[in-house]
């Protein structure tokens, strides 16, 4: 985050009355079942058409009456209990920043960027306005509570603040100190607050990779989820948006990650997109916002793919299991066992034991444990990696601090899949005897199994005034992170986790390219980025690397112009060879114009609003990824198509590219891939209306 701004952004809260009478604020949280899931394939509730391509927020109240706040589109729409078309549009002449808090009787706040010092309310039926507060601030995400408080996540300034709807207006800050920082009392980009009954403060603190809970009164946060948790919970990447159901278990919009995922008595578990990111009914890009309707169902806003997905809740997914016993275990942890890290942050110090688990029929079974010793228990689908024991593959876990019975699972288990129990301790260095019982549907069968021994390679280099620069993520005019690529020769497929050497104290950052690696287009054929730049960053990472295709690792530093050290070694079934290359050359074409009154216009955003376009055919010579620079002091958008673009079906043709804006402010960077069998048309649009 950048400290030295040369600008603010001034928050507005506009509150929309319906009616005059007060009501408490709140949104719905189900009571959910343990064995609740969700249909894997979701509908598209709102396309692109109506929603653009900067995202939104989205409410729904107990009456199920949705709100919709796009963010470039000027308007709310707002859908009444089950219409299928929205039902009124507020059109408004200021842009909605992603966030927006409904009351049950519909009044309506809303946080939006404007450069008018004010603060309005507005009422709709006399449709007049008058001041109510100045916030010299962003709010990325509000919360109303019942006792009379409006929550505010600001980050830029990287602090929740919270002050009393009342005649006074007085801000207190809750949590933060005005500045990014990973610590217990800091906070980097917060960007979604839920407010449970006790007044405790859940905060998607999403530059840190966690989700952060502060009790009433309290600065000091407690990790609950991600980065720097001081218990086993799950990897997050810039978690954007926090929702807690009647339980208050947690439901995450994994936004790095592509996913939503929640806690319960499993532990936690990956509810949607959990193939990783696309375009396609059950895969996210980006996701932002979630929603809880009446009934359960799951609203996300799917920034990536402009649209808000629908995930119905599964009414028979909620089931009684059979108390019948299927399968029992006992066994005794020793000295004699394999010790690992059951958390991240922890030193390998913990004995365990491996179990295969084989079910003849699909079904929810329990799995609990007993044992005079704190046990903590872990779930695995087709593979466990000791190195890594947070992978993907992990889909329940808990232990004492949740259970008297130290662990309890109620799983949805597949017939003649592959499942894995590892059974360790909650403490460190403790032995002893434990005994499992699996309840459900006949057969269960539990066999202790050996883990498979991983082979271990090695890289170990360093970052001198000599190594070459590039900027990986910022797009500096002048790189100044010195970095190396290593070309890594995978002989044997399958699942390797890499992980980065403790002797580099200072930290790194770790991306892995497939195919090739151009250090101009930092996002082409990205396959996977890992820093340890903050202390309590994991240092592991596991993923599938295939024998037939090319990767280059990409190490860099973690500040400017720094130079040390650095070392990571990759575990697999095989040997993996390393060879130091160098970036691959780009060549750099250029095309200039300039929109005047004499362009042609059409209607970019279907609005009956007419824009300046200039069209420019684009022939490439090599099947590749492409990079496309623009000043983002130019206003221009630019658009690529497929063949040709109608102006008459904007949509049409229209192929989707990356967009990345350069912290520096200057330059807006377009990364697609794109095919030489293919002519495609590049769209120069103004961002405004017919100005010039």
């Amino acid at each position: 985050m950048l400290l030295n701004r040369r600008f603010f952004v001034l928050t507005i809260f506009l509150l929309i009355v319906f009616n005059e009478r007060i009501s408490a604020l709140s949104s719905n949280q189900p009571a959910l079942c343990s064995t609740v899931k969700w249909s894997q394939t979701a509908t598209t509730f709102v396309n692109s058409d109506l929603l653009g391509t900067k995202g939104a927020d989205i409410f729904i109240d107990r009456n199920n009456t949705i709100y919709v706040a796009p963010s470039e589109k000027h308007q709310i729409l707002i859908w009444n209990p089950n219409s299928i078309h929205a039902t009124k549009i507020l059109r408004t002449r200021w842009s909605a920043s992603p966030s927006i808090f409904v009351s049950n009787i519909g009044e309506v706040y809303v946080g939006v960027d404007i450069s008018e010092n004010k603060i309005l309310k507005w009422v709709s039926s006399a449709n007049n306005s008058g001041n109510i507060m100045e916030v010299k601030t962003q709010c990325a995400s509000l919360f109303v509570t019942s006792n009379g408080y409006l929550y505010c996540a600001s980050v830029l300034e990287d602090i929740v603040w919270k002050t009393p709807l009342d005649d006074e207006m007085e801000m207190v800050v809750v949590t933060g100190t005005g500045r990014d920082g990973s610590s217990d009392i800091e906070l980097d980009d917060p960007e979604g607050i839920f407010v449970d009954t006790d007044s405790d403060l859940y905060v998607a603190d999403s530059m840190n990779d966690r989700i952060q809970l502060f009790r009433l009164d309290e600065t000091v946060g407690e990790t609950v989820a991600g980065q720097s948790s001081s218990d086993i919970t799950i990897g997050l990447s810039q978690p954007h948006s926090i929702i807690l159901d009647a339980y208050n278990y947690l439901f995450i919009s994994d936004d790095g990650n592509n996913r939503i995922v929640a806690s319960g008595p499993n532990g936690f578990r990956c509810l949607v997109g959990c193939d990783g990111g696309g375009t396609r009914s059950h895969q996210l890009k980006s996701p932002q916002r979630l929603r809880f309707d009446i009934y359960g169902n799951l609203f996300v806003v799917d920034k990536g793919n402009s649209r808000i997905q629908k995930f119905d809740l599964l009414e028979d997914s909620c089931v009684d299991v059979p108390t019948t016993i299927q399968a029992t275990f006992s066994s005794t942890l020793t000295e004699d066992h394999e010790r690992f890290a059951r958390a991240p942050f922890y030193p390998s110090a913990f004995f365990y034991e491996v179990i295969e688990m084989f079910v003849s029929q699909n079904g929810f079974y329990i799995i609990t444990s007993v044992s005079s010793i704190g046990l903590y228990g872990y779930v695995y689908k087709d593979r466990f990696h000791s190195f890594d024991p947070t992978s993907r593959d992990l889909i329940a876990w808990n232990g004492e601090r949740y259970s008297n019975d130290q662990f309890e699972f109620t799983l949805e288990l597949h017939a003649y899949a592959k499942y894995i129990l590892v059974v360790t301790t909650y403490n460190p260095f403790v032995t002893g005897p434990f005994s499992i019982t699996v309840f459900g549907s006949p057969t269960v069968q539990l066999k202790h199994i050996d883990i498979e021994q991983f082979i271990e390679s090695t890289y170990t280099s360093s970052l001198t005034h000599d190594s070459k620069k590039y900027s990986p993520i910022d797009c500096e005019a002048v790189p100044r992170e010195y970095y190396e690529a290593i070309h890594v020769n995978v002989i044997e497929s399958g699942f390797y986790t890499i992980m980065i050497d403790e002797i580099t104290e200072m930290g790194m950052k770790l991306y892995i390219y497939e195919h090739d690696f151009y250090a101009l287009i930092p996002f082409g054929y990205l396959l996977k980025r890992k820093d340890t730049c903050e202390r309590y960053e994991s240092r592991t990472i596991t993923l599938e690397l295939l024998s037939d295709i090319r990767y280059v690792f990409v190490v860099t530093v973690c500040m400017l112009d720094q130079m040390w050290d650095f070392s990571f070694k990759i575990f697999g079934k095989s040997h993996v060879y390393f060879q130091r290359t160098d970036a691959s050359p780009v060549i750099y074409s250029t095309y200039s114009s300039e929109l005047t009154t004499d362009n042609q216009k059409y209607d970019k955003e279907c609005t009956r609003v007419n824009y300046y376009y200039e069209t420019i055919e684009l022939t490439v010579f090599a099947d590749t990824y492409y990079d496309f620079s623009i000043m983002q002091s130019s206003d221009i958008n630019i658009y690529i198509y497929e063949n040709h673009f109608d102006p008459l079906n904007p949509k049409k043709n229209l192929i989707s590219i990356d967009e990345h804006i350069c912290s520096n402010g200057g330059e807006i960077k377009h990364t697609v891939y794109l095919r030489s069998d293919i002519i495609y048309t590049l769209l120069a649009v103004k961002c405004y209306f017919t100005t010039l």
